[in-house]
């Protein structure tokens, strides 16, 4: 009798230690990254085929990316300087990425079985719902900007409030009515904005060499004859945009009233650091044959993808573009035109809801300016 409950006892305790269920793995690492899983004080340096249960947090360091392979085969691959919690939902085990901060990069597999979103990164200010597709999505915990670029296929994308999302019906009811961001094209939301702005394509350049730069190289071992053969490649793609698209790449900086969406200028650039995008201004010249507007400017792209400010300048989070003591008046001049192109991500509307669409059109000032200055 002793003998039995004693061997009970040893298999409750180990029943309280036993493997949890994983629900992915590190299939690759570069440079250094931690993780916390379920349970731990403390975190351990992380290394490929380390299997992860549910509610696993990696936080990675400069220059330093890992990839994450969830059980159907869809990867996250994690971006330097960034911190993410793995998680899948609770009834169905469809893949979850929860962006803490920093940048992800993700291939997902699509789901056969239904027509449903098969996996969903969720930040504190935005949900995404994917079918099958690759996207990349920064979070910026500083300014609390999510941005979507959309690289292949559609991927859903929807304003939420900044709560625990764990449940499937949760996050597909937070999903309700979201804008399909399509490859090419660009979605971004903050705290300040009433919903997620219209999507549009970025600069053909950047858009290519970020469809390229796949793990977030510093320098890509990418050449410039290849580069320069995609990019050909991409303007030819937004070149063949539909009649009712290139209606709406026209759109210069004006607000839906329908859906009080606020539709950013075409052919911008995505800072991915802040998850700022330096829409063209004003005075930008639209493109008829990449049907996008092209800014001289507004910065430029460097060979990872990444933006450039002009000469002299900065771009910060919280303050925008900033100048350096030796900068130019010329350049201060740049810099003041740059940050009436992102006034809305890094300064507080004073009234979401007013003017109405009419005043904002009929006012004789850009309708930018017009609506976050009222």
């Amino acid at each position: 009798m002793r003998s039995l409950l004693f061997l009970s006892t040893i298999v409750m305790s180990l029943s309280l230690y036993a493997t949890p269920k994983y629900v992915a793995s590190i299939v690759k690492t570069r440079g250094s990254a931690t993780v916390l899983l379920p349970g731990m004080k403390a975190a351990e340096q992380i290394k490929e085929g380390l299997k992860l249960p549910s509610d696993s947090s990696i936080v990675t360091e400069r220059r330093s990316v890992v990839v994450v392979e969830y059980l159907d085969k869809s990867q996250v691959t994690v971006g330097p300087n960034s911190k993410i919690v793995v998680r899948v939902t609770e009834e169905s085990a469809k893949g979850v990425v929860n962006l803490l901060t920093g940048k992800i990069r993700a291939a997902v597999i699509k789901n056969s079985k239904d027509d449903k979103d098969s996996f969903f990164v969720k930040t504190k200010t935005a949900a995404m719902g994917v079918r099958g597709t690759n996207f990349q999505t920064t979070y910026n915990e500083i300014n609390k900007m999510t941005t979507l670029l959309t690289i292949e296929g559609k991927v859903a994308m929807k304003k939420v409030e900044a709560k625990e999302m764990i449940k499937e019906k949760e996050i597909v009811k937070a999903l309700a009515a979201p804008i399909l961001v399509q490859k090419g094209e660009l979605s971004f939301v903050n705290e300040r904005l009433k919903n997620e702005t219209e999507p549009v394509r970025i600069s053909p350049k950047q858009y290519t060499i970020i469809k390229l730069n796949k793990e977030f190289h510093e320098k890509p071992k990418i050449s410039e004859k290849e580069i320069a053969k995609e990019i050909v490649k991409t303007e030819q793609e937004f070149a063949k945009v539909d009649t009712d698209k290139e209606k709406a790449a026209k759109v210069e900086g004006k607000f839906n009233n329908t859906t009080s969406r606020f539709h950013p200028r075409s052919g911008g650039i995505l800072d991915i650091n802040t998850g700022i995008y330096v829409q063209p201004s004003a005075a930008s010249a639209y493109d008829d044959k990449l049907k996008v507007f092209v800014d001289d400017n507004a910065g430029g792209v460097s060979v990872s993808g990444e933006y450039v400010p002009p000469k002299g300048l900065a771009l910060d989070a919280q303050k925008g573009f900033v100048a350096s003591e030796s900068v130019k008046n010329s350049e201060k001049a740049v810099m003041v035109n740059l940050n009436n192109q992102i006034t809305e991500q890094v300064v507080e509307p004073k009234n979401l809801e007013k003017p109405t669409l009419n005043d904002v059109e009929d006012s004789g000032k850009d309708a930018y300016d017009r609506y976050y200055n009222y």
